[in-house]
C-alpha cells in the first residue's frame, strides 16, 4: 500500500509516534459521501459514476446499502469513448437483471461529467441524473472556493470519514493490515496485569491438583469402558446380522417397487386395449387402422361405414376429442375416416393399478441385550 509505505519511510524523521487508524478505499468514500449528502429511499437503486483521467468506476447501491461494483474501466476523461462505455456498462447490468430498476445516477470526478450527464439524460428518460453536490445542511462552501473545492471530493471524503468514528454514513471497511495494528499496540502493565502475573504463578499448583483428580477419574472410567466393551462384543454378532438383513430387505424392496412399476405399465395398456376391444364388440360398422400412444394420450385412427358410429366410439372413453372426420368413396361406398384423441381412458386412475402387495410385518424377532455402565466426568 503506497500510503502505508510513505508513513513507514517518514517514521525515522519524526520523534513522536505515528499511528495508522484506517485505510479506506475510494469506493467506500464515494458511497459515504452519497449517503451523507443525499436522501435515499430504501427501495431505490442508485449508481455512482466516478470518472478520472485514465479510469472510471461504477458503483451500485440499493437504498443506503452497497449493492455491487463493476470492474474498473480503463478509460477516463481523456478517452472519447468513455461516455458510450459507461452507458453500455450500466445498460448491461439493468438488462441482465442484476439491477431490477435504476432510479438515480450520480456523477463524480472529472470535467467530463457535463457531457456525460447530458448523454445519460437523453438515454435514461425515467432516471434522475445529476452531478454530485454537497448538501447545504452538511457542508458550508465559501464563495472564494466555490469553483475549486469540487476537485478535492476524495480528500474531503477522507477527512469526513475520519470524523465519522461511528461509521454512520461511511462503510465500516478498513484496509489496514493486521501486522500494522499489532505493532501499534503498546503494552501497559496496570493492576490487572499484576493480577494476571499472580494467576500465572499459581497455575502450576492448580493444574497439578486437577491432574491428580482427573487421573483417578480416568482410571475408574477405563475400568468401566473395559466392562462395556466385553458386553458389546456379545451384541456385535447380532448387530452385524441385523445390518445384513436390513441390506437384503432394502434390495428386495427395490425389486418389488421395480416389479410394481413394470406391472403398472403393462396392466395400463392391457386394460386400455380391453376398453377398445369392448367398444368394437358393442359398436358395429367400423374398423381401426392404428392405435398409437403419445405421452399420456391415445390416438385412434379408423374408418366407419356410418358417421354416427364415430361419436359412439369416442363416448366409450372418459375424455376423448374427435380431431378429424373425412368423407371418401371406397369401391362405390361412402366411408368416413376418423381420428380420435383420447386424453383420459377412464375416470378412476386405480383402474390401471394392480392390487398392492403387503409384506409380512414381523420379518425378524430379536432378543434385546443391554449393556450398562457409568462413566464419570
Amino acid at each position: 500500500i503506497p500510503a502505508l509505505k510513505l508513513v513507514d519511510d517518514a517514521t525515522p524523521f519524526y520523534k513522536g509516534k505515528l499511528g495508522v487508524r484506517d485505510i479506506i478505499p475510494e469506493e467506500s468514500l464515494l458511497i459515504g459521501l452519497v449517503r451523507a449528502n443525499y436522501e435515499i429511499l430504501e427501495h431505490q437503486y442508485t449508481s455512482i459514476v466516478h470518472v478520472e483521467d485514465q479510469t472510471t468506476r461504477i458503483i451500485f447501491m440499493h437504498g443506503r446499502e452497497f449493492h455491487s461494483i463493476l470492474p474498473e474501466i480503463t478509460e477516463g476523461s481523456n478517452s472519447n469513448k468513455v461516455v458510450n462505455t459507461i452507458f453500455s456498462k450500466i445498460l448491461f447490468e439493468v438488462d441482465r437483471g442484476k439491477i431490477p430498476t435504476l432510479d438515480r445516477i450520480i456523477i463524480t470526478g472529472s470535467t467530463v461529467q457535463g457531457s456525460l450527464q447530458q448523454f445519460l439524460t437523453e438515454q435514461f428518460l425515467d432516471v434522475e441524473i445529476s452531478a454530485f453536490e454537497f448538501s447545504g445542511d452538511k457542508v458550508e462552501v465559501l464563495e472564494t472556493v466555490a469553483g475549486e473545492y469540487k476537485k478535492y471530493k476524495m480528500a474531503i471524503g477522507a477527512a469526513w470519514a475520519a470524523l465519522d468514528t461511528q461509521r454512520k454514513d461511511f462503510l465500516p471497511l478498513s484496509f489496514v493490515p493486521k501486522y500494522v495494528l499489532t505493532r501499534q499496540q503498546v503494552f501497559k502493565l496496570s493492576w490487572h496485569g499484576y493480577l494476571l502475573l499472580g494467576l500465572i504463578a499459581a497455575t502450576p499448583l492448580l493444574l497439578n491438583t486437577f491432574y491428580i483428580q482427573k487421573r483417578d477419574i480416568i482410571q475408574d472410567n477405563t475400568y468401566t469402558i473395559s466392562q462395556i466393551n466385553q458386553q458389546t462384543e456379545q451384541v456385535l454378532i447380532i448387530a452385524n446380522e441385523v445390518d445384513r438383513l436390513a441390506t437384503e430387505f432394502t434390495m428386495f424392496d427395490n425389486q418389488v417397487k421395480l416389479l410394481d412399476t413394470l406391472s403398472y405399465n403393462s396392466l395400463k395398456w392391457s386394460r386400455t386395449l380391453g376398453v377398445v376391444n369392448a367398444a368394437s364388440q358393442s359398436i358395429e360398422g367400423y374398423w381401426l387402422r392404428s392405435v398409437q400412444s403419445s405421452d399420456e394420450n391415445l390416438i385412434i385412427q379408423g374408418t366407419s361405414l356410418h358417421r354416427d358410429r364415430i361419436p359412439q366410439l369416442s363416448n366409450q372413453f372418459e375424455t376423448a376429442i374427435i380431431q378429424q372426420v373425412t368423407e371418401r368413396d371406397y369401391r362405390g361406398v361412402t366411408v368416413y375416416d376418423f381420428t380420435i384423441l383420447v386424453t383420459q381412458v377412464v375416470s378412476d386412475y386405480r383402474f390401471f393399478k394392480p392390487d398392492p402387495i403387503e409384506l409380512p410385518e414381523d420379518l425378524l424377532k430379536l432378543q434385546e441385550i443391554s449393556a450398562t455402565g457409568t462413566i464419570e466426568y
